[in-house]
């Protein structure tokens, strides 16, 4: 990251180390600063937090996803939530959670944003379950593909 924007800075004329990290130095602390300003909550885990799986949503999927994962721990499947308030920036917590289960499935009702969001920013390789109908998503229909997705 650093080597990248030392690039910007340095372009492709002659220029003083010294002046490119200056301009490095001032970049960061924009950054810090700018995010440092969000009172972002924390990104929290619902449902079973020894499972393997994390579904996680954000927006009009709250409904869906949190039925589907409790009626799937009620059946006995090992499965956990999680939902986004704020995606930009992300949670500072967010690779902390990530990190905690070996698979994710985010649940869309578009062609998959959040998907794509989460996999550049967090390296992941989560799995999208997408609805484009203009229907939201049904508690069975999602605890179907979420139990479907674990079982393979």
């Amino acid at each position: 990251m650093l080597n990248f924007l030392k690039n910007i800075f340095s372009s492709k004329k002659e220029v003083a180390d010294s002046d490119i990290d200056e301009n490095l130095a001032c970049a960061i602390l924009l950054v810090e600063v700018s995010y440092s300003d969000f009172d972002i909550d924390k990104l929290e885990i619902h449902g079973d937090e020894s499972a393997d799986t994390l579904v996680l949503g954000w927006g009009s999927t709250y409904g869906g996803i949190t039925q589907a994962v409790n009626r799937l721990n009620e059946k006995g499947v090992k499965v956990a939530s999680a939902h986004f308030v704020h995606l930009n920036p992300f949670p500072d917590n967010t690779l902390e959670v990530i990190s905690k289960f070996k698979q994710v499935i985010i649940p869309e009702l578009n062609t998959g944003q959040l998907l794509k969001l989460v996999r550049e920013a967090f390296l992941v390789n989560a799995r999208g379950i997408n609805k484009v109908a203009g229907e939201p998503f049904t508690a069975q229909e999602l605890a179907d593909k979420i139990e479907a997705i674990i079982n393979e």
